[in-house]
């Protein structure tokens, strides 16, 4: 957890240094052209992004109990601790960007192309679990389903990442087009395609209700 506390210190430090230095209102929401639209009072700021990342530090922490048999594999140790050090320095850059008045969704869209593109390339290998991953009806009731879904994702989710970094050297509504054409279109083809997959393994077991021998 020393990722998420250093991240945390970091953000209590900034909001403690320009703690009456700031405006008595901060922006805190931008439209699809990048104009200004909402505001919040600057204490507010200050303190809602370390509140949010103690609260992903809960979540992190306790996730492990949740279900041990993703955290038991090589691969789902390594998805939690990339995400341990991602989202908490996601966070610092969001809670950055607002302080200081920095233009956020220059900074902030780019940054969610390589997060997307981490994600995809940490659940390449992660087994069936109850917390990460495509959780759907027909990944969840196959393997092979699972294995091919996700290593579908490990392939397309880096693309549209690296999609929505290059593109946001053209502007930022630009990047955020990318980024949600990119990820809407990727989980609506790997939705039907993980049903294509489910149907085609011989070992499928059923969508919903109790295994065959559990009735």
């Amino acid at each position: 957890m020393l990722p998420l506390l250093l991240n945390l210190l970091a953000q209590l430090g900034l909001s403690a240094l320009t703690w009456g230095l700031v405006p008595g209102r901060l922006p805190i929401h931008w439209n699809i052209h990048g104009e200004i639209d909402g505001w919040a009072p600057s204490s507010t700021v200050l303190l809602s992004t370390p509140v949010t990342t103690t609260l992903l530090g809960l979540l992190l922490l306790i996730s492990p109990r949740w279900d041990p048999k993703l955290f038991a594999s090589p691969a789902g140790r390594r998805a939690w601790n990339g995400m341990q050090h991602a989202l908490p320095s996601f966070m610092t850059l969001v809670h950055t960007a607002l302080v200081l008045e920095m233009d956020l969704p220059t900074l902030m869209i780019p940054a969610l192309g390589a997060l997307i593109a981490a994600l995809g390339f940490w659940m390449r290998d992660v087994p069936p679990n109850r917390i990460l991953g495509f959780r759907l009806p027909w990944t969840l009731a196959s393997d092979h389903a699972w294995v091919r879904t996700h290593s579908a994702v490990a392939k397309s989710w880096p693309v549209v990442g690296a999609l929505t970094l290059v593109s946001s050297l053209a502007g930022a509504g630009l990047a955020l087009a990318v980024l949600m054409v990119g990820l809407i279109g990727s989980t609506v083809v790997l939705t039907a395609l993980s049903a294509r997959w489910w149907a085609e393994d011989p070992e499928r077991r059923p969508l919903w209700g109790p295994p065959p021998g559990k009735l």
